[in-house]
């Protein structure tokens, strides 16, 4: 069947894009500042849907592979693991990364945090955390939030912790 009396339909035509090309968009500097905050990940105890433990090293492969990943996508960010469950005294727990991440700080003394290029008032200097803790889990866990709190509590440092 032949529609003669309407005129063709025209695909709209798309316009050209007014934002710069390229990988970074954004007119805000893509590098961090000299002492932005460390990111943990706080790697709870694995277990398997039955309840049972995960075979040794499950989590802290997921956890690794996170930290490679972000480290390719940015080299510049100190980016650490802290376990919830684990010896104390070992430096892999969370308390025991805090505490070297605020040990790491102090030794670059006050005057780093003035030295910092952000926007006042929003920086890590007196007021921000020393890091960022993301906790890696699927959904909510009280009990390991509570870890996390007296993990971040026990090493004495300023820290945001994140939703997992």
């Amino acid at each position: 069947m032949v529609y003669e009396n309407h005129p063709p339909e025209m695909l709209p035509v798309r316009g050209r894009s007014s934002l710069p090309g390229g990988r970074h968009r954004r007119p805000a500097s893509a590098e961090l500042p000299p002492d932005a905050p460390a990111l943990v990940l706080a790697v709870p105890r694995a277990s398997s849907a039955g309840g049972g433990p995960r075979p040794d090293g499950w989590s802290d492969q997921i956890a690794a592979d996170i930290s490679s990943l972000t480290r390719a996508a940015r080299a510049d960010i100190d980016i650490r693991v802290g376990h919830l469950h684990g010896r104390t005294g070992d430096g892999t727990t969370l308390t025991d990364v805090l505490r070297d991440i605020a040990a790491a700080r102090r030794a670059k003394g006050p005057g780093a945090a003035a030295a910092a290029s952000w926007p006042a008032g929003s920086g890590p200097g007196a007021t921000g955390p020393d890091a960022v803790v993301v906790p890696l889990l699927t959904g909510p866990n009280p009990a390991a939030y509570e870890a996390i709190r007296s993990m971040r509590t026990a090493a004495g440092v300023t820290a945001r912790v994140t939703e997992p």
